[in-house]
């Protein structure tokens, strides 16, 4: 007689026979519950049929991606089974000791080596190859995530730009430059307002040009909320390389009120008192590259003097440079007048009562009788 297997399968809840070689996934738990029903209802008084103690098939996620008690025989993908090999430690021959915590993890010195140049010169050269590795700057999650890629050449990034950063360190420390690849496109992918300065520097940093243009463009045309909400965080270096920009999509009172608020806090944290000579000791540079003479008049006389940043003979010329329409009798000015992107538009008057629009055109404003609409590099 063959050998005999029981499962539950006949819609009654009561275990049915099949054939061993036949064996479904069962949990170990259920497999005992179905014995012990099946002893009462066959009234076997000594056991009856062993019962195949059969192991759950492994799932892995990103919750919880270290299975335990399980068989590689149960599992048919092949990235499953490179996954279990690594988290299980099977064979391993290399151990690191991961973040501050100094958390154990294990791998294989020969995985490590077909994904790193790195690797293969530490393991497999004249280099001293050690057993124990010490990674006191990689963060634990981030380290495990770089594992994954060099074993199954893949990885799910975390939805969370600080833990790709982190993982991009990784990378980048030891040149396995598809996974810069991948970090650097999740980066372009989850560019924002909030993010977008931070992955600037890493893109500068790691130098990724193609990161670092798409964070330009992105700056060029959120300007405002840039500027607006994190320039209190930018270095003197980082902010004259945005003031540069003519392709800022912002009107240049906003930039004069970004550059003004940092420049207020550095005073503040030296308690400097607000004067012209001191604004310019703090930032400068900063100064030097706003655009004073794309201001209107009224701005100048009711916000720029009232900060006390340019000095009064600063102000004089610059004043007299706005109100003069000639452009050949306009006096020489230190401050650059070339329009950004966001000076050439149709800029509505403070009266809501007039119909009329001012225009920006070829370094002065005008009132036209009737509204313009702007064709190329000229109005009509």
């Amino acid at each position: 007689m063959d050998n005999i297997g029981y499962h539950d399968g006949d819609g009654f809840g009561w275990p049915q026979p099949f054939r061993q070689g036949r064996l479904a996934y069962v949990d170990e738990d259920r497999l005992l519950a179905d014995y012990r029903m099946r002893q009462m209802a066959l009234r076997l008084p000594g056991g009856g049929p062993p019962v195949p103690r059969t192991p759950a098939p492994v799932y892995l996620s990103a919750r919880n991606r270290e299975p335990t008690e399980q068989s590689l025989s149960y599992i048919t993908q092949m990235h499953e089974r490179m996954l279990m090999i690594l988290y299980r430690g099977i064979e391993s021959d290399v151990s690191f000791l991961v973040g501050t915590g100094k958390e154990l993890v294990r791998a294989h010195k020969l995985y490590l080596a077909k994904g790193s140049e790195i690797f293969q010169r530490m393991f497999y050269s004249e280099m001293n190859s050690e057993s124990l590795i010490k990674l006191p700057d990689c963060d634990l999650t981030a380290f495990k995530h770089f594992l994954e890629f060099i074993y199954i050449e893949n990885v799910k990034l975390p939805y969370n730009t600080e833990m790709v950063a982190n993982i991009l360190y990784i990378a980048r420390k030891y040149f396995v430059e598809t996974l810069v690849k991948e970090c650097s496109e999740f980066m372009e992918r989850n560019l924002g307002v909030n993010s977008v300065l931070g992955t600037l520097r890493l893109a500068d940093f790691y130098s990724l040009p193609g990161l670092e243009d798409k964070c330009w463009s992105f700056i060029d045309e959120k300007a405002s909320p840039v500027l607006h909400k994190y320039f209190a965080k930018l270095s003197l270096e980082l902010l004259c390389k945005i003031l540069e920009r003519d392709t800022l999509k912002i009107p240049e009172l906003e930039v004069f009120q970004a550059v003004h608020g940092w420049a207020k806090i550095q005073l503040d944290s030296k308690d400097m008192a607000p004067s012209p000579e001191n604004f310019k000791e703090v930032a400068g540079p900063a100064i030097q590259l706003i655009r004073f003479p794309l201001l209107h008049a009224h701005e100048i006389a009711n916000i720029v003097v009232r900060t006390k940043m340019l000095s009064t003979q600063e102000i004089a010329d610059l004043y007299t440079y706005v109100s003069t329409t000639e452009i050949d009798e306009r006096p020489e000015i230190e401050f650059d007048a070339t329009p950004r992107a966001g000076s050439i538009e149709d800029i509505p008057i403070p009266n809501p009562l007039q119909a009329q629009q001012r225009y920006y055109d070829n370094g002065h404003y005008f009132m036209p009788d009737h509204p313009l609409y702007r064709q190329g590099d000229s109005w009509e």
